[in-house]
């Protein structure tokens, strides 16, 4: 693990887990959150902080850059007909529960501060046995262009989705960590 890594996942883990476990160990709440659970659309409905995290942009021909930065916007997640929507500033999205079939998700401490394998030892729970949705949108970059997203969320608990968040342009391709947590009433 690098150096810059190991103080992200302290941080992530104090924050994001700590934090909540210790406030549900007085209640005795096991499994983790929505571990082996499963979600309506309308468990999700909300007002939403979305925080973008550290970002990777990758092109043909270019080897990739990573960027530490994060952005802090208002998202809304709510059900239009039968489909859960995500609208946040320039990104209108549709997301859906995961198949059953959807392969495993792994990923890296590169972009998250904290791997699946750190995540899963934390929560003592496969990132696989929460709810994950998938889904897509569009909307525009800064400079007009169009844009397409894809997302990848675990439902972690009630009003806490964590995962990724990738737009294509023009041959490019940008991944961001996404963590949305629901803002209180």
């Amino acid at each position: 693990m690098t150096r810059i890594a190991l103080p992200a996942l302290v941080l992530v883990f104090a924050v994001f887990v700590a934090a909540p476990m210790a406030a549900r160990e007085h209640k005795g709440e096991k499994p983790w959150g929505l571990c082996g659970k499963t979600v309506e659309y309308d468990d999700l409905v909300g007002v939403y902080t979305m925080t973008l995290g550290s970002s990777r942009l990758t092109a043909p021909g270019f080897p990739g850059m990573t960027r530490a930065t994060h952005d802090v916007l208002t998202a809304t997640l709510a059900v239009v007909g039968k489909k859960l929507t995500l609208t946040a500033t320039n990104v209108d999205a549709t997301l859906e529960l995961a198949a059953r079939d959807e392969p495993d998700w792994r990923w890296s401490d590169r972009l998250a501060g904290v791997s699946s394998k750190d995540l899963e030892l934390v929560l003592d729970c496969g990132v696989n046995h929460f709810p994950r949705l998938v889904g897509s949108g569009s909307g525009r970059s800064a400079e007009g262009y169009p844009l397409r997203y894809t997302f990848r969320l675990i439902a972690l608990e009630k009003g806490w989705l964590f995962g990724q968040m990738q737009w294509h342009a023009r041959g490019m391709t940008m991944t961001r960590s996404l963590d949305l947590q629901a803002q209180s009433e």
